[in-house]
């Protein structure tokens, strides 16, 4: 299993870090930061509305993106959370806001959104954790967390 973060502790769980991906902007076509050639510093951000994937369905995510916004110095303002993150798209896509989102997220909806990359004094990234049963022997398992290493 592929999580946004490390296995909780004491339930017979290991990870393995397996990358750090990079946050992302996902703007509106129609933005006016849409049309900025370099990456947007994150504290640029701060007086938009943001869109966001609801906590309940992506706490790290949530998580991490808060954080990245806390350590630029600001709050950001969430006008309205989805329950998926295919949802917050189509929010964006609309015009209610904007949103920070994996880069892996960069195919979707290439014509409503703009995506940009971010620039911070604290890299803003999602890592990415397999999860995996302690102890186990499976030759399957071990081919796979070898090719992931």
């Amino acid at each position: 299993m592929f999580l946004r973060k490390p296995a909780p502790i004491g339930l017979g769980l290991t990870s393995l870090h397996i990358l750090d991906e990079p946050l992302i902007v996902a703007l509106p076509n129609n933005h006016p930061l849409a049309e900025q050639a370099e990456p947007i510093h994150l504290l640029d951000l701060e007086p938009h509305d943001f869109v966001l994937y609801r906590r309940l369905a992506g706490q790290d995510l949530f998580d991490n993106i808060l954080a990245s916004c806390y350590q630029a110095g600001f709050s950001p303002k969430i006008v309205q959370e989805a329950p998926r993150l295919t949802s917050s798209l189509n929010l964006i896509a609309a015009g209610i806001g904007l949103s920070i989102v994996p880069e892996a997220i960069r195919d979707f909806w290439n014509k409503q959104i703009v995506y940009k990359a971010l620039k911070a004094n604290n890299p803003c990234i999602a890592p990415i954790y397999a999860v995996y049963k302690e102890n186990i022997d499976n030759v399957r398992l071990q081919h796979i967390l070898k090719l992931l290493q």
